[in-house]
């Protein structure tokens, strides 16, 4: 069997090694490598090539980084039996999907038909969902919408964070691969249609989502944190919000479960002793806490909230929004 393989970000790696690997074994092949061009990645703006395109290039793959896909790059899959498409980054038009022949085959790490779209992983943390998981479809014109493969849930872990969550899971769809080229080869597997009536949507994330409200409660504050790490991660600004006001990031937290008194949203509690929990009241009346576990000021390391109260005049209350 002859395989393309779409995907751009370092995490698309998993796959093309499972890929590799499922397909040596019934003496088959890679025989595409597609990813997009390279771009300004880091604070210098050098122009680099996605993590997909070097890891093909240490190993002797050919390697296309199309600006846009079309009708000349479907003529190269005319060719391939299966194309395997995990994050590529672009929406792949009708004649490449139709051309290879066992179509082209997509992850998604969610339950689908819920949470399609961009950030399912971010979304279901969000909305506080209990479980999760992955799903191997056949890609149509409609994004995330085509029949099911194969899939599977698992629950989601209490601490997990998103990224934490689309590593797991991409992992273990990874594993499913030898059974899915088989199934495919064979025509074993049985599509089953989405319910689109069920379908929810998770949409690109912003810089202003990480933006924390100590009006909502301990336990929402504590998932969005999870959910927007590492990006684009959660922050709360130290004063009253101007364009000199420093901001610090929110890296990690817990919600304290014992009840508390009511005090002013958003008031900083520090403990007697230095070492103690740095906490922050919030929730209806104030009289929930949030644990500030890690954090980081503009232009320092990381540090743990008891080191932020012992090394900074941190302010009796944190502006709310």
């Amino acid at each position: 069997m002859q395989v393309a393989f779409f995907g751009t970000p370092e995490l698309a790696e998993v796959v093309l090694v499972a890929l590799e690997k499922a397909l040596a074994e019934r003496g088959g092949k890679i025989a595409q490598i597609w990813t997009r061009p390279p771009v300004a990645r880091d604070r210098g703006k050098r122009v680099q090539a996605s993590p997909v395109s070097l890891w093909a290039q240490e190993r002797g793959y050919a390697v296309r980084e199309p600006e846009q896909l079309g009708g000349k790059e479907a003529e190269f899959l005319r060719a391939i039996d299966l194309a395997i498409v995990f994050a590529y980054g672009e929406k792949l038009p009708r004649e490449v999907l139709v051309a290879p022949k066992f179509g082209c085959i997509n992850l998604h790490p969610s339950l689908l038909p819920r949470w399609r779209g961009a950030t399912p992983c971010n979304a279901a943390i969000l909305a506080g969902d209990k479980t999760s998981g992955w799903s191997w479809l056949r890609m149509t014109e409609e994004m995330d919408a085509g029949p099911i493969l194969m899939q599977s849930e698992s629950a989601i872990g209490g601490q997990e964070t998103a990224e934490d969550l689309e590593t797991r899971l991409v992992a273990e769809a990874a594993t499913a691969l030898p059974a899915l080229i088989n199934g495919l080869a064979n025509n074993t597997l049985e599509a089953c249609e989405q319910d689109s009536t069920h379908a929810t949507y998770a949409p690109k994330l912003t810089r202003e989502a990480g933006l924390l409200d100590w009006r909502t409660s301990a336990e929402d504050l504590a998932r969005r944190v999870r959910a927007l790490a590492p990006w684009p991660g959660t922050w709360c600004p130290l004063a009253v919000p101007t364009e000199s006001s420093e901001r610090l990031k929110v890296l990690e937290v817990r919600a304290s479960d014992k009840p508390q008194e009511s005090k002013a949203i958003g008031s900083v509690l520090r403990g007697e002793k230095a070492e103690d929990a740095l906490q922050v009241a919030c929730g209806e009346g104030g009289t929930e806490r949030l644990i500030l576990l890690r954090v980081q000021r503009q232009g320092r390391k990381p540090m743990t909230g008891a080191e932020l109260q012992r090394g900074f005049a941190l302010p009796e209350q944190l502006p709310v929004p």
